[in-house]
């Protein structure tokens, strides 16, 4: 997570993200459920989660193939935190995007996520960035540091800075040459390679046990090279090819050996000849000089390059098979991408496509980038809306819940539908309300007596690409209570008085065979009855075939209860009978109202 992934300028050689030729890699970032990677002609794509922009591709879709971030400009380093990514460009100026809640992005706006890269204010000259969980900081050229965004920890390296926008100054720097940072610390390489740390006390990730604002020399670290801030612990490079770490230890992220937090940094054990270290949420991998690649702590989703043990803590390190010549690593929740002769490959959990493989499975081995377009698109068709049994009215007794479902699938050669998206036009209204998201192709919503619907539906497959709106015919509601001159009786029925019957009185009767019908037009029915340990069975016809027979016993009391519900595609004339069953013991039957959709 948020690794140091500082490159040297390179050369523009027009890789592009097209067909099936992969194009060369420098470097790779991840964090959150997300990742960025330099291409060697300085751009940058990204893929995974895309919550708030954090893929910088000017959408919230998740992509599961790596796409070209919109930063127009050759990067020398990108940073990924948890929802909100960093871009260095040669000019030395810094450009983020994603969420914003806290202000990390830099810009003033609040709570509004940024959809595409934007300068940072103020920040030029800049040599080194990193993103934690709610924050960025970066250092410049004249070895200054400065922080922004969530700082209630610590880690802006400031007392009293919940929020900070624009990047505020650590104080007391003048000799930062780079910066690393975890969920919620972070760390500075000085000249005389030492470490400095500040931010939140847990589990001693900022070289001390409670909260320290003050930047603070971390034990055991000379000699350092890189820095990689894991979620609550750090990673540092040494002159000398081994790796120490500090922090939180309670799945063996720190490589020692044991589960035992530590304030200054120890030596990961059998490691020699390293080049790169990458930190992730809740582990850390290292490359040899000889292209090996070794993974260590939460042993989770196959984050670690093999299927998980069961235990989820492995505490030393272990080779990753599948994969040599790794010159960049980096890892994210319970994921890792590495970068192995300037091919990309990621394992672990893939549950929002951050391995970048085209699919949503998790992989326990390297599995290499798709860089195959998906063009085709998905389709989706008319949704169809039906009233849910076995629910409850709404506390108002007008409102009650029904299903809406959309058929939707992509292409022969696509990614896959991620979600389906709905939004609404109430009483023949000509504007159409915000658009929902629905990670399902079917969903609950509250419908309300009385009222006139009209949905707008379309499906985004795992890339972004989206169908046309499909329109729905417009769905009226209506309530129809048990005095309605549409219910007609046979039988003895009676009138039950309740003030949490609906408009506080039922028609019920406890002779077998009593029956109530209603003739309606609609594409769904509802029945509302009261259940209880008194109530009994009734059966039920639907256009004179019986359909089944429902129980009113419960333990509790249940009043305005949708006991029973038919649907069909269309609307048509349709007739509901219901007879009751005479149970023994409990031969009451109540009908409180109808509800139809049509």
């Amino acid at each position: 997570m948020v690794a140091l992934s500082s490159v040297a300028t390179v050369p523009v050689v027009g890789a592009t993200i097209v067909g099936d030729a992969p194009p060369a890699l420098v470097s790779v970032a991840s964090g959150g459920n997300s990742t960025c990677a330099i291409l060697s002609d300085q751009s940058v794509a990204c893929w995974g989660r895309n919550w708030m922009g954090s893929l910088g591709i000017g959408t919230e879709y998740t992509s599961v193939i790596p796409q070209i971030a919109h930063l127009n400009a050759p990067v020398t380093q990108v940073t990924v935190g948890d929802g909100h990514a960093c871009a260095l460009v040669v000019q030395g100026t810094l450009r983020c995007w994603g969420n914003n809640e806290e202000g990390q992005v830099g810009t003033p706006g609040f709570d509004a996520p940024v959809l595409e890269p934007v300068a940072v204010p103020g920040m030029d000259n800049v040599v080194s960035v990193a993103a934690g969980e709610g924050h960025t900081c970066a250092v410049r050229a004249d070895g200054s540091a400065w922080c922004w965004g969530l700082g209630g920890n610590g880690q802006l390296g400031a007392p009293e800075l919940w929020y900070r926008v624009p990047p505020t100054q650590v104080p007391g720097i003048t000799d930062a040459i780079a910066v690393s940072a975890g969920s919620h610390h972070t760390c500075l390489l000085l000249e005389d390679a030492t470490v400095t740390c500040f931010g939140y006390w847990g589990a001693g990730q900022n070289g001390q046990h409670d909260r320290h604002y003050d930047p603070t020399p971390i034990e055991g670290f000379t000699d350092v090279i890189a820095l990689s801030g894991g979620g609550d612990f750090t990673c540092g490079l040494i002159a000398d090819g081994t790796v120490r770490c500090f922090g939180t230890n309670w799945i063996g992220q720190l490589g020692d050996g044991t589960l035992i937090d530590r304030d200054a940094a120890v030596l990961v054990k059998d490691l020699a000849d390293v080049v790169a270290v990458g930190a992730g949420k809740g582990h850390a991998c290292a490359a040899t000089g000889s292209g090996d690649l070794y993974c260590w702590g939460l042993d989770a989703d196959g984050a670690l390059g093999h299927p998980p043990s069961g235990d989820y803590v492995q505490p030393l390190p272990e080779k990753v098979e599948g994969i040599t010549d790794v010159s960049s690593i980096d890892g994210g929740y319970r994921f890792t991408c590495a970068i192995a002769s300037s091919i990309g490959s990621c394992w672990g959990n893939n549950s929002e496509g951050q391995l970048g493989d085209r699919t949503v499975t998790s992989r326990s081995q390297p599995q290499p980038l798709s860089w195959t377009p998906d063009a085709s698109g998905p389709v989706t068709t008319a949704p169809s809306l039906e009233i849910r049994s076995g629910t409850y009215l709404y506390f108002d007794g007008v409102r009650f819940s029904v299903r809406i479902s959309v058929p939707a699938e992509d292409g022969p050669d696509g990614t896959g539908v991620d979600h389906v998206e709905a939004r609404f036009s109430k009483d023949g209204g000509a504007s159409w309300g915000g658009i929902n998201w629905h990670w399902r192709h079917a969903w609950k919503k509250w419908f309300a007596a009385g009222q006139t619907l009209t949905m707008q539906v379309r499906a985004v497959d795992r890339v972004g690409n989206t169908s046309a709106w499909i329109t729905s015919a417009p769905l009226t509601a209506l309530l129809e209570q048990e005095d309605a001159a549409g219910i007609t009786y046979d039988g003895a029925w009676q009138t039950g008085t309740n003030g949490l019957f609906i408009g506080g009185h039922s028609a019920y009767t406890t002779i077998d065979g009593a029956s109530a019908t209603i003739k309606f037009t609609g594409r769904s029915i509802g029945l509302v009855s009261r259940m209880g340990a008194s109530r009994g069975k009734f059966r039920v016809f639907v256009d004179g075939d019986a359909v089944g027979v429902v129980d009113l016993y419960s333990a509790q009391k249940r009043f305005q209860m949708v006991v029973f519900a038919q649907s069909w595609a269309t609307s048509d004339e349709h007739v509901v009978r219901i007879v009751a069953l005479g149970t023994d013991g409990r031969p009451r039957v109540d009908i409180d109202a109808f509800l139809v959709v049509r």
